[in-house]
């Protein structure tokens, strides 16, 4: 096979035609667009049933809301805060001034612990004792609603007065009704742990 040079310098030997016997090498075949469509669109779909089956599995803030609701717990805190809004609308459309701020403050408090029960923050802020708050909340209501409705049903001549304390008292009732099942639950936090006895006793 003929080698040229140029200036002295030897280049690459021409190729020439396949010797005899030997047929040359075919073409490597490009990939068609059907096929690459095909994969991307193979890969699409993996990837969107994988993102359905994460946000499937992983339920969202309304579905812990419905579920917390369903529970013994949800339905009390979330009876609570219906009892304290009613409260406060009875209030504002009576003509006489009423005990607004306990009704405020019940259902700001009620609906703080329904977030954190629902959220299961209770579990994670381990610093704060959670049961006896909540037990706390619902005896501190349960006497400030019995007595500031005794007052309002007894001073108060209006119907929208009188409903309040009507209400007020069925609260009072609700929030005794929660520290009732609330306190079985701080009996049980307290309970002893085993102790092991020395050895050779």
């Amino acid at each position: 096979m003929p080698v040229l040079e140029s200036d002295g310098l030897p280049l690459a030997p021409l190729k020439g035609p396949a010797p005899p016997g030997r047929a040359p090498p075919a073409p490597r075949p490009a990939p068609s667009a059907a096929s690459s469509d095909s994969r991307l669109t193979a890969g699409a779909v993996w990837g969107f049933s994988g993102a359905m089956d994460s946000s499937s599995s992983t339920p969202g803030c309304m579905g812990q809301c419905t579920s917390f609701l369903r529970s013994h717990k949800g339905t009390v805190l979330a009876l609570e805060i219906g009892l304290c809004i009613v409260i406060l609308i009875c209030y504002g459309a009576s003509r006489t001034p009423g005990y607004t701020g306990v009704a405020i403050f019940e259902m700001v408090f009620s609906i703080v612990f329904f977030i954190i029960y629902m959220l299961g923050l209770n579990k994670q802020l381990a610093f704060v004792h959670w049961g006896w708050s909540d037990f706390v909340r619902t005896l501190i209501g349960a006497l400030l609603f019995l007595i500031t409705s005794i007052i309002v049903v007894i001073g108060h001549r209006d119907g929208p007065g009188i409903a309040a304390g009507v209400f007020g008292l069925l609260a009072g009732i609700l929030f005794a009704y929660d520290a009732y099942i609330t306190f079985p639950t701080l009996r049980k936090t307290h309970t002893a742990a085993p102790t092991e006895s020395p050895e050779g006793v």
